[in-house]
Parts: structure tokens; C-alpha cells; sequence
């Protein structure tokens, strides 16, 4: 009960601090924050995504359909995970790919400070951010969007922290301790390297922003 309620407090304070357009409108469009979500797969998100944020599209990477949102330069990709025959979900990616990389500093102090997502360096030098969702028994719709909300601010962090002449100048392939290596989320987030690849070659799902707000909900 404590969760609902917190998910459903963050939504509220989303929408009265401008992270929500127009919150009359997201509101109405939205329903009920804590209504249930049943499963993380495209037939049960898609709507309660697209309710706030009619500009949401789709990419097909060798029959793998990935969902792509964007504001400002910025962009995620969701990708269900677990799925089962009906593509009834368990488990949810949010990734954003950006072109360039960063010190080994940058990754580990970012993987440090910021519990709402992890972000390694992929081998051709970019960088992929990612946080994942889970949703055994559902998740609410407030919820949903509160994580993907956040991720946009965790997107806009790291963007914000490599922009330092300390963290961004000398790109290491040789992470520090503490740095999340390709090959380990790969594991942890159970993504095929040849989507990966394809999406690393795509432009389209490349985040491109660097000072301008992550401000999702409130660029739609």
C-alpha cells in the first residue's frame, strides 16, 4: 500500500511541477494512476504510453520491435522482456545510447550515485544507459510512467555530467572497478548484442542532447 501511494504522490508532484504538459489534459487522457497495468508487453504499455504522449513509434530490428520515445534530443528505447507466448511480460528495458564515451571515472562515479540506472561502455566506444522495470504481477499506470519519467532524468544526468572537461576527455576501454562492462549487462538485462549492434547503427536511437531538459511529458 505504502508503494501505491508513493508511486501515485510522485505522479501527482510530476504533474504540478510542469513534468506533465498541460496536466488537466495528461490527467484526463491518463485515468486512474493506480490502475493496473497487467503485464510489460507493447499491447498493455503502448496504451497508457500513448495517452500522455501520442508520438511514440516503433523501430523493427530483424523482427524484433522496439518501442522508441523521445523529447529534446533525447531518447529511450523500451523493450519487453520474458515475454511468454500471448507477449504478456514480466519484465520491461529502458535503454538510451549515446554516441559518444566517456573516462572509466565518469562510468563508475554515475554507476555510484545514481540507483535509478546503470550505463557501460559498448565496444565500438558509445555508451548505453539502462534501467530496467519489473512487473511480475503488473505494475500501475503512475508507476510506469514515474520510471520512465525518471530514466529521462537519468539520461539528462549523465549528459550533464560527461559535459565536464574532468569526466569526458580520456575515453578508457579498461574499466574501474565498479564500472558495468558490456558483457555484464548484457547478462543482467537479457539483450541480444545483435540488437544491440543494430540499434548502435541506427541514428534514430541515438540520444543527441547535451544542455536541454530531459522534459518528457512536458514536450508532448
Amino acid at each position: 500500500m505504502k508503494r501505491v501511494f508513493a508511486a501515485t504522490a510522485a505522479l501527482a508532484a510530476l504533474a504540478t511541477s510542469a513534468a506533465l504538459p498541460a496536466s488537466a489534459q495528461n490527467a484526463a487522457a491518463l485515468g486512474n494512476p493506480t490502475e493496473l497495468v497487467p503485464h510489460l508487453g507493447y499491447s498493455a504499455i503502448d496504451p497508457v504510453i500513448r495517452s500522455v504522449d501520442p508520438s511514440i513509434s516503433y523501430r523493427d530490428f530483424r523482427g524484433q520491435k522496439v518501442l522508441r520515445i523521445a523529447s529534446n534530443g533525447f531518447v529511450i528505447a523500451a523493450i519487453p522482456n520474458g515475454c511468454d507466448d500471448q507477449g504478456k511480460c514480466p519484465g520491461l528495458i529502458l535503454m538510451s545510447v549515446f554516441e559518444d564515451g566517456a573516462s572509466a571515472a565518469a562510468y563508475t562515479e554515475y554507476n555510484a550515485s545514481t540507483p535509478s540506472a546503470r550505463v557501460f561502455q559498448n565496444s565500438d566506444g558509445s555508451t548505453t544507459l539502462f534501467h530496467y522495470i519489473i512487473g511480475d504481477f503488473g505494475v500501475t499506470k503512475g508507476s510506469l510512467l514515474v520510471n520512465i519519467v525518471a530514466f529521462f532524468g537519468s539520461a539528462q544526468k549523465w549528459s550533464q555530467s560527461t559535459s565536464s572537461p574532468d569526466l569526458s576527455n580520456t575515453v578508457s576501454f579498461e574499466p574501474l572497478t565498479g564500472t558495468t562492462d558490456a558483457e555484464t549487462a548484457f547478462g543482467e538485462i537479457h539483450l541480444s548484442q545483435d540488437l544491440m549492434e543494430d540499434m548502435l547503427a541506427d541514428p534514430s536511437m541515438h540520444t543527441t542532447a547535451s544542455d536541454t531538459a530531459a522534459d518528457w511529458l512536458n514536450a508532448n
